[in-house]
């Protein structure tokens, strides 16, 4: 159990060293530029263009999924649960394997598209940043509230 604590720990630090962090960072902001090139280019189906940019989405799925059970590992897991950042790296890891897995279906290029939200997880590690998104996040139902109430009063 001690040597399974060590290595769990050992994880958490590494995940969340800022050479970890960095290493993540820089896989998104290159996750983010090769979406933007491919949405510039727009490749024909087939094309060889078109299946450099698959492979990269393919590595970027495989990188991050390998990062959130990294990231899983790394933390408890009862804590873990609790991080609504943890929540969205799931939906996008998720969105991100049915968007690979699927490509043939119509209508999937939607479901790509979102995966660039992965940007957003760079707000994770600037804790200012991270304050003011999750005030955000926060003061969505109020406000939602505040407009079903003015919509129903008007």
């Amino acid at each position: 159990k001690n040597q399974f604590r060590w290595v769990v720990l050992a994880i958490k630090k590494a995940y969340r060293s800022s050479l970890g962090q960095g290493i993540v960072s820089c896989v998104i902001l290159a996750n983010f530029a090769t979406a933007i090139i491919g949405a510039q280019l727009v490749p024909d189906p087939g094309s060889h263009t078109s299946d450099v940019l698959e492979g990269f989405e393919i590595c970027f799925t495989v990188f991050f999924a390998v990062e959130l059970l990294i990231n899983l590992t790394g933390s408890y897991y009862d804590r873990w649960w609790t991080d609504r950042w943890n929540m969205f790296d799931i939906f996008i890891v998720i969105v991100s394997i049915l968007a690979v897995s699927l490509q043939d279906v119509k209508g999937i290029s939607l479901l790509r598209m979102s995966r660039v939200f992965r940007i957003i997880k760079i707000f994770q590690s600037l804790k200012s940043l991270r304050n003011v998104i999750n005030a955000l996040t926060a003061a969505i139902l109020p406000v939602g509230n505040a407009f079903g109430v003015l919509a129903v009063v008007t």
